[in-house]
């Protein structure tokens, strides 16, 4: 067995786009995977950064759409006082 194959293997790491990282580490806000990744936190994976924002994530789009809404305390009182 070659084990220097198996070395230069273990040091590549791949590129991703600030979208794909996010769906691929749990939806995650972008400035929170850039500063894992500047960390080393994310091991094996370079950014293919271009400084811009991450973009449209459908997911987080549909899942925003199905939430239910939170009430504040502010809200209720507001609303049993008359």
């Amino acid at each position: 067995m070659d084990h220097g194959e198996a070395v230069l293997s273990a040091g590549l790491k791949t590129k991703l786009t600030i979208l794909e990282l996010h769906q691929r580490i749990g939806h995650i806000a972008s400035d929170a995977m850039r500063k894992l990744v500047e960390d080393k936190r994310v091991v094996g994976v370079e950014l293919e950064d271009d400084g811009e924002e991450m973009g449209t994530c459908e997911l987080c789009e549909f899942v925003k759409t199905m939430r239910k809404r939170v009430r504040k305390e502010r809200e209720e009182l507001l609303r049993g006082a008359t």
